[in-house]
């Protein structure tokens, strides 16, 4: 009984330290309070990657088109945004990219999220970095408990 005890005792000071742990991992900047307002002549793109168990650790940028710039980063659980010029745009994950339409004085929103697939005949993980272009309404809808990634 007394051994059964001890390892229960182990087993919880090991989650909790691994909770500890995978928190850090979590955008830690202020909580989402509306979109801004644009520059003149540009618009704002939200990047937010909900929280979520899937691809936890992963944390990645985002790029433009090149790859010569890292635009942001996302963490678990984060967004940044970015205000660009009004033009046709390509940005890119390590795995995917999309291309957004930016007008003057817009909002855009790009949801971000990892899907976790077999690599290798199924010996591996691999995380594929997806990135989708919501409405303001769903953005504003999911973005409201997320955290700025600075």
């Amino acid at each position: 009984c007394y051994i059964m005890k001890k390892e229960i005792y182990m087993i919880s000071i090991f989650i909790v330290g691994l909770l500890f742990t995978l928190n850090g991992c979590s955008a830690k900047g202020k909580l989402f309070t509306g979109f801004k307002k644009p520059s003149r002549n540009r618009g704002i793109v939200y990047f937010y990657r909900p929280s979520s168990m899937k691809g936890y650790l992963v944390n990645y940028p985002i790029f433009n088109e090149d790859r010569t710039k890292v635009l942001g980063n996302l963490n678990n659980g984060s967004y940044f945004m970015v205000e660009m010029p009004e033009n046709r745009h390509i940005v890119k994950s390590y795995t995917n990219s999309i291309e957004i339409d930016i007008k003057k004085n817009t909002i855009t929103c790009v949801k971000c999220f990892v899907n976790m697939h077999f690599a290798d005949g199924g010996n591996f993980y691999l995380p594929d970095i997806v990135l989708k272009r919501v409405s303001k309404k769903t953005c504003l809808e999911e973005i409201k408990n997320i955290r700025e990634n600075k």
